[in-house]
């Protein structure tokens, strides 16, 4: 997240249309870098890496809080 609002506040301050379209695709290939990783995550730790999926959120929001046993 800080890495997209990092170039977002970059493409704000340029204010230039090429700014602009480079900061999108920065923007968008962070977005989308999650979703290409979390197979592999999951086939290299299993179940450890679904349990922390269910506790932290992917991006920002609310995490689910799991009360220890």
């Amino acid at each position: 997240m800080g890495d997209i609002a990092l170039l977002v506040g970059w493409a704000l301050v340029c204010g230039s249309p090429r700014t602009w379209v480079v900061s999108l695709l920065g923007a968008a290939w962070f977005a989308l870098a999650p979703f290409t990783e979390e197979p592999w995550l999951r086939e290299q730790y299993g179940p450890a890496y679904d349990a922390y999926r269910q506790r932290v959120p992917r991006f920002l929001g609310p995490s689910a809080r799991v009360e220890p046993v």
